[in-house]
C-alpha cells in the first residue's frame, strides 16, 4: 500500500483531494495508513475523491483521531483508508508506483517534520516558545555571523592593519560614547511590558514601550553630537590624523540609526514575530555587504567602509522599527499609537537607572582596552588586537541571540510564580550554552590559524596568539552567559551592576599593568582575567534569585 505521498501531504495540510461532507479541515500532526474497512472503529468518517492525476475518482477514507494533548482543533492523527482496494484498476494506480528520488527525499522531509511537530506537541509552552524563537534567533544569528564574517574578509583587505587599527578606535569611540549616554530599553520592555500584559495592564504596557523608545532616541542624538565634537576636537588624543574626522563624523549617524533596535527586538520576541526581524537582518546585511564589495572593487577607503556601516545601520533601525510597529498590538499594546503618555511605574523608573549605569560600566569593559591601548601601542598593534576580538566576538554572537530568546520566557515564568519550571529552564540552558561554547571555541582553537588566514589574511598572522589568550575567557563568559540574564528577567539588575564594576575594575588595574610591557597580549591577559573574576561572582548572584519568589506589587 504506497499511501504515503498522500498521507504527507495531508499531514501538511495541502492535500490533493475534494472532501464531501467535511465538517473539518484537514490538519494532521502525525499519520498512520493502514487497509480497513470503513465505520469498523468508530470516530468521524469523511469521503475523500482524489484528483485522478494522483490516483483514481475512487472514495477514500478518512477518520481523525480523538483531540491530543494540544487541544481541540490543534492538529490531530488521523488514517487514511482505502475503500475498495481489491477494485483497483493497475493501469489507473500506477502514478503512485512512479516515486522517484525527489518525491522520495520530499516524502522523508514531511515525515520529519510531522515528527517534529508531534514531539513539540508534549513540551510545555514556554519551551516551545523557546524552542520557535531560538530557532529563527539562529537563523538571524547565522546572517549576522555569516555577515560579520565577510564584512570584515572585505574590511580588512580594503584598509590593511593600519587602516583597520582606525577604524577599531572610530568603532570604540563611538561605540564608548553610545553606551555612556544610552538606556537601551530591550530589558525594561521584556521585563515590565511582560508583567503588564500578564496583569492585565495594557495602558502600562504601552507608557513602559513609548518610554523606553523616547529615553532611547533622545540620548544618541546627544551622544552624535558628542562623538562629533570628538572627532573635531580631540585627533591627536585619539591616535588618528586630522583626515580620519570626517569618517568619524560619518560614522556618528550609526549611533542614531540603531538608538531604539533592543526596544523593537523586544516588541518582536514578545509578539513571537522574530522571523520578521530576520527579514530586517537579512536586507541589512545584503546592503552592507554590497557597499563593502563596492568600495573594494572601487578601490575605495576609509570613508567608503563606514558608510556601508552607516547604510547598514540605516537599513536596520528602520525596519525594526517598523516591525515593531506592525507587531505591537500582537504583543498585547494594541493602543500604543492612539496615546503619547509615557508615565511608568517607580519600579520601573529605579530599573531603568540601574540599567542606565550598568550600560555605562557595559560600555567602559567593552571599549576601554582599544583606547587604552592608543597609550602603549601603535595602530598596527590596536589592529591586530582588534581583529582577534572580533573573531570572539562574532563566535559569541549565537549565544547572545540565544539570550535574547530566553529572557522572555523567564520574565514570564518568573511573574508567573512557577520557580520550580523557572529553576529546571535555567539549568537546560546552561548546560546546553556551555556544549555550544565548548564545542565553538574548541573548534576555533584547533583551527585557529586557517581561519585568522580566511577571514583577516596573511598580513594579520600576529593574531594568533592573542586568540588563544581571549578564548579562554571568552568560554568562562559564554558558558553561564544563559543563567546571567536571569536577574534582568526578573527585576533586579543592579546585582549586575556590581558585577560589571568589579570586572572593570580588574580589567583596568589588569591592563594599566601589563599593557605598557606587552603590549596587546597584555591586554588579551586583563581581558581574560576580568571575565574570569566576572563568572566566580555572578554564580551566587544567580543562585540568590532562584532561591528568592517574586514579591507581589
Amino acid at each position: 500500500m504506497q499511501f504515503s505521498a498522500i498521507a504527507d501531504s495531508l499531514a501538511l495540510g495541502r492535500p490533493p483531494a475534494t472532501v464531501v461532507q467535511s465538517r473539518s479541515k484537514l490538519f494532521g500532526g502525525g499519520t498512520r495508513v493502514k487497509p480497513a474497512r470503513p465505520g469498523t472503529e468508530g470516530g468521524a468518517w469523511y469521503n475523500v475523491l482524489f484528483d485522478c492525476s494522483v490516483s483514481c475518482d475512487r472514495p477514500w477514507m478518512v477518520r481523525f483521531a480523538p483531540p491530543g494533548p494540544l487541544g481541540p482543533g490543534a492538529p490531530r492523527c488521523f488514517e487514511l483508508v482505502e475503500e475498495a482496494a481489491s477494485r483497483t484498476p493497475p493501469a489507473m494506480s500506477s502514478p503512485l508506483n512512479r516515486s522517484d528520488d525527489a518525491t522520495t527525499a520530499l516524502g522523508l522531509l514531511r515525515a520529519l517534520a510531522n515528527r517534529l511537530r508531534s514531539l513539540a506537541g508534549h513540551l510545555h509552552d514556554s519551551d516551545r516558545r523557546v524552542a520557535s524563537q531560538t530557532f529563527w534567533m539562529g537563523a538571524m544569528t547565522a546572517t549576522t555571523v555569516m555577515g560579520g564574517l565577510v564584512q570584515t574578509f572585505f574590511s580588512a583587505r580594503i584598509l590593511g592593519p593600519e587602516g583597520f587599527g582606525v577604524l577599531a578606535v572610530i568603532v570604540a569611540v563611538a561605540g564608548l560614547v553610545q553606551l555612556i549616554l544610552s538606556v537601551p530599553g530591550g530589558d525594561t520592555v521584556t521585563t515590565f511590558v511582560t508583567r503588564a500584559v500578564l496583569e492585565g495592564r495594557r495602558d502600562e504596557a504601552e507608557s513602559i514601550l513609548r518610554f523606553a523608545l523616547i529615553v532611547s532616541q533622545g540620548l544618541s542624538l546627544a551622544a552624535c553630537g558628542i562623538i562629533a565634537g570628538l572627532a573635531i576636537t580631540a585627533e591627536a588624543l585619539l591616535g588618528i590624523d586630522d583626515a580620519h574626522g570626517g569618517a568619524m563624523l560619518l560614522y556618528s549617524l550609526t549611533v542614531v540609526f540603531s538608538a531604539t533596535g533592543s526596544e523593537a527586538m523586544a516588541v518582536l520576541r514578545l509578539a513571537n514575530r522574530v522571523p520578521m526581524g530576520l527579514a530586517v537582518t537579512v536586507a541589512a546585511v545584503i546592503v552592507r555587504l554590497g557597499l563593502h564589495v563596492a568600495v573594494w572593487l572601487t578601490g575605495g577607503g576609509l570613508l567608503g567602509v563606514v558608510f556601508a556601516h552607516v547604510a547598514g545601520a540605516a537599513v536596520q533601525g528602520g525596519g525594526m522599527l517598523l516591525a515593531a510597529a506592525a507587531s505591537a498590538s500582537r504583543a498585547g499594546m494594541p493602543g500604543l499609537p492612539h496615546s503619547l503618555s509615557v508615565r511608568v511605574p517607580p519600579d520601573v523608573m529605579k530599573f531603568q537607572s540601574g540599567m542606565f549605569a550598568r550600560t555605562t560600566v557595559g560600555a567602559l569593559n567593552r571599549h576601554l582596552d582599544t583606547i587604552l591601548l592608543t597609550q602603549f601601542a601603535g595602530v598596527a598593534d590596536i589592529g591586530l588586537y582588534r581583529g582577534g576580538r572580533r573573531i570572539v566576538d562574532v563566535a559569541k554572537e549565537p549565544l547572545k541571540k540565544m539570550q535574547l530568546g530566553v529572557k522572555v520566557e523567564y520574565s514570564r515564568l518568573w511573574f508567573s510564580g512557577e520557580g520550580p519550571a523557572l529553576r529546571r529552564m535555567t539549568l537546560r540552558f546552561t548546560l546546553l550554552s556551555t556544549a555550544l561554547a565548548a564545542a565553538g571555541f574548541g573548534l576555533l582553537a584547533v583551527g585557529h590559524e586557517w581561519i585568522i588566514r580566511l577571514i583577516l589574511g596573511p598580513e594579520f598572522s600576529g593574531v594568533g596568539p592573542l586568540l588563544l589568550i581571549l578564548l579562554v575567557g571568552a568560554f568562562a563568559d559564554a558558558s553561564l552567559s544563559m543563567a546571567t540574564v536571569l536577574p534582568i528577567a526578573a527585576g533586579r539588575n543592579w546585582s549586575l551592576l556590581l558585577l560589571g564594576v568589579l570586572r572593570l575594575t580588574v580589567f583596568a588595574l589588569a591592563v594599566t599593568w601589563l599593557a605598557p610591557h606587552y603590549g596587546a597580549a597584555g591586554a588579551a591577559w586583563a581581558r581574560t582575567a576580568a571575565a574570569l573574576v566576572y563568572v566566580a561572582a555572578a554564580i551566587p548572584c544567580i543562585a540568590s534569585v532562584l532561591r528568592q519568589p517574586p514579591r507581589p506589587r
